[in-house]
């Protein structure tokens, strides 16, 4: 809160109706008081301050800051004795037995939702059969094993925790359009989009573009859920390249 020595007040001569200058630092509530006190006030922008006008606009403007010091030492006041009633608030036992608890519950309640979130994200998963886990497995043997850092059985667990709503990935070449490519989005319970697309060209402004061929929605479909899975699996295990780094400590 601003002080009664940051309110600065000057008496100006001007003729007849004499009148006197008021300045304080920039504060939205007091400058909000001091209009509704005197709302024939004018700002100056030369000077920085208020202009008032009056034979007695020095007294009163005097009087003002007095209610503005009282103002700021009873809201210092107060501002004291809260900070010492919640010190004496928080020091009893009781009140912070019953904090810790509230942040227990509060720590319980998220937990239990994200579990939920995620029971519902599991509903709507891609899961994949052992066969088609088997198949990628062994579609990756040359990058996985003792020698690799990722063994079969790491692999095999993310594979069997499927394909969650919203993962894309390329599927390869579209075979129905020369030079197309297929890029794949798992909608989640059964449901995929596949779109076909040229490679970017640059358009005549100057900006590279996508060419669409097709876009379509369809049910989940074995052969492209498997390579989309594949792919994932392969992203997912690429620390700097490849699908996983020789294992130094096997070597």
């Amino acid at each position: 809160m601003p002080t009664e020595t940051e309110i600065k007040i000057a008496p100006l001569p001007m003729g007849a109706a004499s009148g006197a200058a008021v300045s304080f630092p920039k504060d939205a509530d007091r400058n909000a008081r001091f209009k509704a006190r005197f709302p024939k006030a004018r700002w100056s922008s030369q000077t920085g301050s208020w202009l008032i006008t009056g034979k007695t606009a020095a007294q009163r403007a005097a009087l003002w800051a007095e209610e503005e010091a009282a103002r700021g030492a009873l809201e210092a006041k107060m501002r004291l004795r809260a900070e010492i009633d919640r010190a004496w608030h928080e020091a009893d036992p009781a009140v912070r037995a019953a904090k810790e608890e509230r942040r227990r519950r509060r720590e319980a309640e998220e937990a239990a939702a994200e579990e939920k979130r995620q029971a519902e994200l599991d509903s709507r998963r891609y899961k994949p059969d052992d066969a088609m886990i088997e198949r990628i497995v062994e579609a990756h043997k040359g990058r996985i094993g003792s020698a690799y850092t990722v063994d079969p059985d790491i692999l095999r667990a993310f594979l069997r925790r499927g394909i969650a709503p919203g993962s894309s990935t390329g599927a390869g070449p579209d075979s129905e359009h020369f030079g197309a490519g297929l890029t794949v989005t798992y909608l989640g319970d059964g449901r995929m989009l596949v779109v076909s697309k040229y490679p970017p060209i640059r358009g005549k402004n100057g900006r590279w573009q996508d060419i669409e061929v097709s876009r379509r929605e369809t049910s989940a479909e074995a052969d492209l859920m498997e390579m989309m899975l594949s792919n994932l699996a392969r992203r997912e295990f690429r620390p700097r390249s490849g699908f996983g780094l020789p294992n130094a400590s096997r070597r």
